[in-house]
Order: C-alpha cells, then sequence, then structure tokens
C-alpha cells in the first residue's frame, strides 16, 4: 500500500474472540517495508559482486588457458596475454579492496583519532597519487581551496573521500578538462565541492549514483571501463559514519558537482 507516497509493505495478524455477548477481534501490523528493504539490497549486492568479480576471473582464466596451449609458444602472443592477465589481475584486486573497504566501515569501530588536517595539501597529495589518470585524460586541476584551510577530522576517512571524489572527476571528464575544488566554513559545518567539466549525470539517474556498483547508462560506463562502481557508495557510507552528507549537482555535457559537507568539530 502506498503512505504519504511511498510503498509500504506489512503483514497482518488477526485474532478472534467471541462469547455470548461480545465479541473482538485484534489485528497486528507488522510494517516490513525496511526489512524486505535490506534483503533486496543484499541480494541486488551479491548479484552485482558476482557479475563484476566474474569478468575479470573469467578473462584470467580464458587467457592462461589459451597460454598454456601452442599460443604460449609464440612470445608476442604470450607477452600480449600475460598483460591483459596482469590488468585484469590489478581490477580484480581494486575490486576486492572497495569490497572490503564497504564492509570495515559497516563493521569494524574506529581505530583512529581525529587530528588537524591541511585541506589544501591533502587535496594537493591526492592527486599526485592519481597522476595516472591525469595524464591519461590531460585533466587540469584548480584547487581554490585556501592554502592555510584546516579541519579537524579522521585523517584517514578524509584521504579516502577526497581521493575517491577526485578520480570520479578525471575518469568521467572529457580529454583536456578541468576540475576544481573550493571550501568553505561556516558556524556549524564546513564543506569542499569537487566540480568537473566532464559529462554530467541525467537526472533521472542521480539518485542512484551512490548505489554500489552503479554506473549508470552506457555511454558512462564506456568512459570509464576500468571503474569498480564502489567509490561513491564508499564515500556516501564513510559520510554517514560521520554525520556528514553529499549533494550532487549536475548536467549533462557540462559537468557535475560534489559538494561533501561535515558538522563542526
Amino acid at each position: 500500500m502506498a503512505i504519504d507516497g511511498e510503498n509500504k509493505q506489512y503483514e497482518a495478524t488477526t485474532f478472534f474472540q467471541t462469547d455470548d455477548e461480545h465479541t473482538e477481534v485484534m489485528v497486528i501490523l507488522y510494517d516490513l517495508t525496511t526489512v524486505l528493504k535490506v534483503e533486496r539490497m543484499q541480494a541486488d549486492f551479491l548479484a552485482n559482486a558476482s557479475h563484476e568479480f566474474k569478468t575479470p576471473l573469467t578473462a584470467i582464466t580464458g587467457f592462461a588457458e589459451t597460454l598454456q596451449g601452442s599460443a604460449g609458444e609464440d612470445q608476442s602472443i604470450r607477452e600480449q596475454f600475460l598483460q591483459i592477465i596482469s590488468d585484469e589481475t590489478k581490477k580484480l584486486t581494486l575490486l576486492v579492496n572497495d569490497v572490503l573497504s564497504l564492509s570495515k566501515i559497516k563493521h569494524e569501530p574506529d581505530r583512529n583519532t581525529e587530528e588537524r588536517i591541511n585541506l589544501y595539501m591533502l587535496v594537493q597529495e591526492q592527486w599526485q597519487s592519481i597522476q595516472h589518470l591525469v595524464i591519461k585524460n590531460d585533466i587540469k586541476l584548480v584547487n581554490d581551496i585556501p592554502d592555510n584551510f584546516e579541519v579537524v577530522t579522521f585523517k584517514n576517512d578524509l584521504t579516502i573521500i577526497v581521493k575517491n571524489l577526485l578520480a570520479n572527476a578525471v575518469k568521467y571528464n572529457r580529454e583536456n578538462g578541468q576540475v576544481r575544488l573550493s571550501a568553505q566554513k561556516t558556524a556549524d559545518h564546513w564543506s569542499f565541492s569537487v566540480r568537473d567539466t566532464g559529462i554530467g549525470i541525467p537526472t533521472n539517474q542521480q539518485a542512484r549514483v551512490f548505489e554500489r556498483f552503479y554506473r549508470g547508462d552506457e555511454s558512462r560506463q564506456k568512459t570509464i571501463a576500468d571503474g569498480t562502481g564502489l567509490g561513491l557508495a564508499i564515500v556516501n557510507e564513510l559520510l554517514a559514519k560521520h554525520q556528514g552528507n553529499i549533494k550532487l549537482n549536475s548536467q549533462v555535457g557540462v559537468g557535475t558537482t560534489f559538494t561533501v559537507i561535515f558538522p563542526n568539530k
């Protein structure tokens, strides 16, 4: 049934009792909406994870078996196939690491301590860590965050958030594109924005980009064939862990802006 525009699912149990003078009926309703939603999410996650693992494993197995035959005697073919196996193994490793990251966020206590972090320098460091993507796509960084902008939070988690958003902005950008960062503070929160000049996200897909393994339509999948589809899900989970949130503003063909908001400590 629909309540306030949301589909709800209930289980109804009735109890009936009567005597010579009275009849009593008790109806108990159990709201199963959240439980069933979680079950569907778990089923979807398992199905998507199985598919994502199967793709590189199939390639690795296929090329390894081919190399065991006569094709393995040809040096040029052997080198080509070994490179493919190496590339697919790296994709599989990234996927495993991202899945483990999601699990740790959910189930492991945070053993780190909060510290004062220079956000400008953190962005510069993480930009250097993804130079292989930057060079491949010829993307320019414009870091408008003041060089003395400091925040207090968990460095490891903030590093993961920044790196994922920067990598996302580079992968979905156009050639010779730009990634611009800015930051601000208010009385009760601080925030930073990552804006790219990329392909953008259609309005009907924007609500789903934080889902695990979601990559959007075919054009976006072709743009980032080597992604795990977990980067934004990890960002979202980490922000929820720290009572933060993320906002999305995007226009197809113009670009996308992600704004991360943290409460002040």
